[in-house]
């Protein structure tokens, strides 16, 4: 991955910190995804309990076909359908694990389907993944880093919920007025601290160094365009002077982000005046230039063929699951064949988010 792709999806993602998400937190007091996915998982693990067995499990995703091996614990939840994990940890020439963000990756591949399977069985499963990979002593440097992790993911839930209640104590005194960036860098500063608690300075860095500096970048940005006793000329200066701090790539990921994000709200706004599609073609070619403007038609005709083939299915969808005489397991039978029929296999996770979406 080159510089500018790394940037882009750091400042997309935006996981760790909140920042950005973390405004939402303060006014919604959730918790991120990633966390709330962890409780459910270990309310799920007390549930199920050592009764969980690999052999009943329901999913029908071919370990080999995503892994390169038969997996012992049976077939991978549904959700990893489409997807490849090749062997992405490395050893040097001693036989010890040469520690990059790619172990972080292999954890969280499997740590993201904590809604499918209990804990016991995700763990069992990264553990079958280093077993396969990896020998001593690289196999006991990943298994304790994935303990190491596995506890700050715990810290830093149970470090969520003591801050959601004074976050909330605070909203409901009207104490929080001015003070929310003074929180969120406490928060960042505690959760940077968890960090290097529960991982070594190596592993630290590597799997959160570039998140950090986009945290820091983001925060310090903050902090300027909201102080109102810079005049904005002020502000327009140190904003530069953080621009040409910060990493390049990060400045140009930030900059093309904020552009899209202005097209959107233009796009949205001409939309709900009652523009038709030339005169949001218009403002494209202005913002981007002819040629980007007929990617963006091209863009608009898939979603529109893509959202009315989605709809015909979920149609018909919707008539097979209300059909009487036909037992649940023929129902979902004929609704197998009806997805397989109409899309292949990578539309068809996209299709099966939607069903469970639109089921719940």
């Amino acid at each position: 991955m080159n510089q500018s792709m790394k940037w882009g999806v750091v400042l997309a993602s935006v996981t760790s910190l909140g920042i950005i998400v973390g405004l939402q937190f303060i006014q919604n007091n959730d918790t991120p995804d990633s966390l709330t996915n962890l409780l459910q998982a270990r309310e799920q693990q007390r549930e199920v309990g050592s009764s969980t067995s690999p052999i009943s499990t329901p999913y029908t995703v071919s370990s080999n076909d995503v892994l390169g091996y038969d997996s012992k614990l049976g077939p991978l939840p549904d959700s990893l359908e489409g997807t490849i994990m090749a062997n992405a940890l490395v050893v040097d020439e001693e036989g010890n694990l040469r520690i990059s963000s790619d172990i972080r990756r292999v954890f969280d591949y499997f740590l993201s389907t904590s809604n499918e399977e209990s804990l016991e069985i995700i763990f069992a499963r990264i553990n079958e993944y280093l077993e396969y990979h990896l020998q001593h002593p690289a196999l006991n440097q990943a298994k304790d880093i994935l303990a190491g992790y596995i506890n700050l993911k715990k810290a830093l839930y149970d470090f969520q919920i003591e801050r959601s209640e004074l976050m909330k104590q605070n909203l409901d005194d009207g104490q929080f007025t001015g003070n929310k960036l003074l929180l969120l860098e406490e928060q960042l500063i505690a959760r940077n601290e968890l960090r290097a608690k529960f991982l070594s300075q190596d592993v630290y860095e590597a799997f959160y160094e570039d998140e950090q500096i986009f945290d820091q970048y983001t925060l310090d940005r903050m902090k300027v365009t909201s102080n109102q006793s810079l005049t904005e000329n002020e502000k327009q200066e140190l904003l530069i002077q953080l621009d040409n701090d910060a990493p390049e790539e990060l400045v140009q990921a930030r900059q093309e982000t904020q552009i899209s994000d202005t097209l959107k709200n233009r796009t949205a706004q001409l939309r709900e005046q009652g523009a038709d599609a030339t005169e949001i073609r218009a403002l494209r070619t202005e913002m981007f230039g002819e040629e980007a403007a007929v990617r963006f038609d091209e863009l608009d005709k898939k979603r529109a063929e893509w959202k009315l083939r989605l709809n015909q299915y979920m149609t018909k969808r919707s008539e097979i699951l209300s059909s009487e005489g036909i037992s649940i397991e023929d129902r979902q039978s004929q609704i197998d064949d009806l997805r397989a029929n109409e899309f292949d296999g990578r539309e068809s996770i996209r299709v099966k988010v939607f069903e469970r979406q639109t089921d719940a």
